[in-house]
This record gives structure tokens, C-alpha cells and sequence, in this order.
């Protein structure tokens, strides 16, 4: 797994003081020790920028691939928490890496179910023939826009990045998928501020029902199983 500069924040920062999270309290919570924060995101203003931690994913899963840069031909990034209102953070994670080739660069965003739907549109991308290899990448800095002195969400909202290479072949691969939305529930979890005017409107944290989306979770999984 690819080694970031990161701080594990077991405590819950704020403008005057580190308030300590206890395990016992975030591990049966969220199943998670600690949450991973890419260079003190949350303190920092030069910390880690999704497309940077993208890139840093992309050189790996490419050595991996036995591949070279300009042998992508499509990038699709998922993310929730860009760089920029644009261009998109596919297309600055395709100048880090150098690909001069033109390839088409696009970002998702999907939240949660990002990286499976960066993934199912990659493959079908290569089942068309528009694409040979696909570079995947789900990237987010979500300490940047946790409030911390909100317990039923900073224990869950970390940063980091993960890249894969989809190719075509001739052997077995993506079987099968099924994406889903259901706008109706939009309330459960999103992040209100906008950008307009030149101030945020809105609320610039994540705000979430956590047994809401829980129950919705479960539901929904229990009936696309079937």
C-alpha cells in the first residue's frame, strides 16, 4: 500500500486546544483506529492536494503495470474534494506524471462510490475500444473540509489516494457491475457550501445522518445482492 506523507490524528484538533479521540470510543464506531490526515491537512495550508497524492498513487500502479506514462490513453479521477473548481484533478495529475499523448482526462464525482464508478466507466471505456490502458485513481483530502469539533464525522473522513491500471485483454476481467443513485436521500450526507461571489455560501463542512445513511447502506445492499 502506498506510503504517504501522513499524520495519524487520534485527537481531535481545533483552533485552541488537541482534544484526545479515546480508541475505545472511535474503533467501535467506525472500525478505525485512527484517520489518516496528509500532512496535517487540517493545519497546514501547504498540505497534500488530492492530485498530488494521485500522482504519487498513479507512478506505482503504473510500475506495477510494467508501464510507461505515455502509455495511458485515458485518466479518470474520483474525487469529492478537488484541487481547483477546475481544471479537473485528472488533468493536473496527467502534467505531474508528464503525459504528453492527449489523452482524455476527467474527474468523478461520486463520493463514497467514487472509485466504482471511475471504474466501471473505465472499463467501459476499453470494452468499446476507445481506451487500451485506463489509469483509475480515487484521491480525497477530506480533513480539509471535516469539522473537528464534530464527533460523528471526523472519526470517519480521512485523506489518501489509490490507483489502479485497467488494460484490455484477452482474459477475464470486470464481470459484472451495477451502479446506483437515489437522489431523494441527498439530505443523509453532502457538504452545502458554494462558492459564489467570491465567499462560500453555505455551510464548507461535511454534514451527515449517520444512522440514516447506516440504515440506507444496508438496505440498498441487501437488495442489489439479490
Amino acid at each position: 500500500m502506498p506510503k504517504f506523507p501522513v499524520q495519524a490524528a487520534t485527537f481531535l484538533p481545533t483552533a485552541s486546544a488537541m482534544t484526545t479521540l479515546p480508541k475505545k470510543w472511535t474503533l467501535p464506531t467506525s472500525g478505525l483506529p485512527r484517520v489518516q490526515v496528509s500532512n496535517f491537512a487540517i493545519l497546514q495550508t501547504t498540505a497534500k492536494k488530492p492530485a498530488t497524492l494521485a500522482a504519487e498513487s498513479a507512478r506505482r500502479a503504473l510500475a506495477d503495470a510494467g508501464l510507461q506514462a505515455d502509455d495511458i490513453d485515458l485518466i479518470i479521477v474520483a474525487t469529492a474534494t478537488p484541487d481547483m473548481q477546475f481544471p479537473s484533478t485528472a488533468t493536473i495529475v496527467q502534467q505531474k506524471l508528464g503525459i504528453t499523448n492527449g489523452c482524455p482526462a476527467f474527474d468523478v464525482q461520486a463520493v463514497c462510490a467514487g472509485f466504482m464508478y471511475a471504474l466501471t466507466t473505465a472499463n467501459a471505456y476499453i470494452k468499446s475500444g476507445m481506451a487500451k490502458n485506463a489509469l483509475v485513481i480515487g484521491a480525497e483530502t477530506f480533513s480539509r473540509i471535516v469539522d473537528w469539533n464534530d464527533r460523528t464525522t471526523c472519526v470517519l473522513f480521512g485523506d489518501g489516494a489509490g490507483a489502479v491500471v485497467l488494460s484490455a485483454s484477452d482474459e477475464p476481467g470486470i464481470i459484472h457491475s451495477k451502479l446506483k443513485a437515489d437522489g431523494n436521500y441527498l439530505n443523509l450526507l453532502n457538504v452545502p457550501g458554494q462558492i459564489a461571489n467570491g465567499q462560500i455560501c453555505g455551510s464548507p463542512y461535511i454534514s451527515m445522518d449517520g444512522p440514516g445513511v447506516f440504515k440506507f447502506a444496508v438496505k440498498m445492499l441487501c437488495k442489489n445482492r439479490r
